[in-house]
């Protein structure tokens, strides 16, 4: 869960009434559950709805929605900030006590951007 501020409300809001910035594919997945998408990998759509709760949807519909595991929470924000620029202002900050993650190098990533460490949630660093 993430504390939205009124701006990304804003844009929440203007996404489910179909003004999507930079239409997606997996746009109508994430609508219909109230939600933006943030990632989707195999048949599993992450979302964010505007009370800041983060969702996994099986785009099969053959699962019901749940709310995505703490620990896959910054994974998915690091992953919607590629494509919904405002959502940059919810990843955090390198600390300066922080290391370089030595699976990505800290680069954060894989396959030129494709594919985001999960080692480090795509940060390129760790605590």
């Amino acid at each position: 869960m993430i504390a939205l501020d009124g701006n990304s409300k804003l844009h929440l809001e203007r996404f489910l009434a179909g003004e999507s910035e930079e239409p997606h594919p997996y746009d109508d997945i994430a609508r219909a559950q109230g939600g933006i998408w943030l990632f989707m990998n195999f048949n599993t759509v992450w979302c964010l709805k505007p009370d800041g709760s983060l969702w996994q949807i099986d785009a099969d519909e053959c699962d019901p929605p749940e709310l995505l595991p703490k620990e896959l929470e910054t994974l998915a924000i690091v992953s919607g900030a590629r494509f919904h620029h405002w959502l940059k202002a919810y990843v955090p900050a390198k600390p300066v006590t922080a290391s370089t993650c030595q699976h990505c190098a800290g680069v954060g990533s894989y396959n030129n951007a494709e594919t985001l460490c999960g080692n480090c949630s795509g940060l390129g660093w760790l605590v």
